[in-house]
Formats: structure tokens, sequence, C-alpha cells
């Protein structure tokens, strides 16, 4: 009698956990994104000057100043982000490679505005290079690929092509909503 109880009671506790196994999944999904950000946070007590280095082309400024620098640092964003720009940031006279690495290094994030004439500028290489291996120094994925455009495949080097296929990335469009999209998982 007490073996059929226990047999029945673990047949219910199965079909339930069945059942609701996608309810279940996404709550241990939050649970664990909750315990990896608690684990983060413990760990990662580096004060920062700037939430996000932005790597651009100086072709794609006027993107970033209309679109980007207003989203994320003056409104849209709660609790607002101070990014680093070249234009804004860098100190006039100094080398550049000091002020990428010191850019990357004082910046929580990188996010790379990725476009055809990203592809082709060998500074925007350099600065998508300094990011990488700031994740493989730091051991922290600091790194957030915005796709702009269609980037052409002659314009695509190997060390992009690879951080495409390896990374999720974000694309915008032209597309209201999925613009809306673009910024809210940005």
């Amino acid at each position: 009698m007490a073996i059929c109880s226990v047999a029945y009671v673990l047949v219910f506790i199965f079909s339930a956990v069945y059942h609701f196994r996608w309810p279940l999944r996404l709550k241990l999904f939050y649970l664990g994104n909750w315990w990896r950000m608690r684990q983060h946070n413990k760990r990662d007590d580096t004060v920062y000057g700037f939430d996000v280095f932005v790597c651009y082309n100086q072709s794609d400024s006027h993107w970033v100043r209309k679109a980007l620098v207003p989203q994320l640092e003056n409104h849209a964003c709660e609790p607002r982000m101070k990014l680093c720009l070249y234009e804004r940031d860098w100190l006039v006279g100094h080398d550049i490679v000091h002020c990428i690495s010191e850019s990357i290094a004082q910046s929580r994030k990188v996010l790379l505005v990725v476009t055809n004439a990203f592809a082709k500028s060998q500074w925007c290489h350099l600065e998508m290079t300094m990011a990488q291996h700031k994740v493989i120094d730091s051991d922290n994925d600091n790194v957030i690929l915005a796709i702009m455009e269609d980037i052409e495949p002659i314009n695509l080097n190997p060390r992009l092509a690879l951080l495409m296929k390896r990374r999720t990335y974000l694309e915008w469009t032209e597309d209201a909503d999925g613009q809306r999209l673009f910024w809210v998982k940005l």
C-alpha cells in the first residue's frame, strides 16, 4: 500500500513537471540570470568612468550624435548612461592607441557600431581587436555588436566575420517597431 502511494505521488509530480515544463524553464532561466548577475556584481567592484565606449567610423558620427547619444544619455534610458565618444572625450594631442586603450579600460561595455565604413577602417579594426583582448584578459564579455546595415562581403575581414558568426548581435532597421526593439535590447 505504501509503495503504491509513493508511486502515485511520483507519477503525479513527474506529470506536473512535464505539463508545466515551459513555465518552469522560464522561471529557471530568470533564476539563473538573477544568480549570474548577483555573482557578477559581487565579483565586479570596478569603478568605471564610462558605461559604454562607442566604436564607430567617422562617417557614422551623425547617427551616433543624433540617435544613440540622445537615446542612451539624455532621456530614454533609465538609469542614464555615460558614453565615451572619441570626438568628445579624448584629449587632443594624445596618442590614438593610448586613447583607445584607456577608453576601453575605463568603460564597462564596448559597443561596436558596424557599418561598411567601419568594416573598411583599420582604426575600427584596431578598436575591435583591443576590445576582444579585454574580453580575454578580464574574463568579462563586454563587447556588444550593433549591425547598422548589410556588410558587403568584400569589406568583411576574417575577425569581424568570426565575431558576427559567434555572437548574437543587434540589427538596426528602418522599421519603427524594429527600432524600438533595437533600443530595448541595447
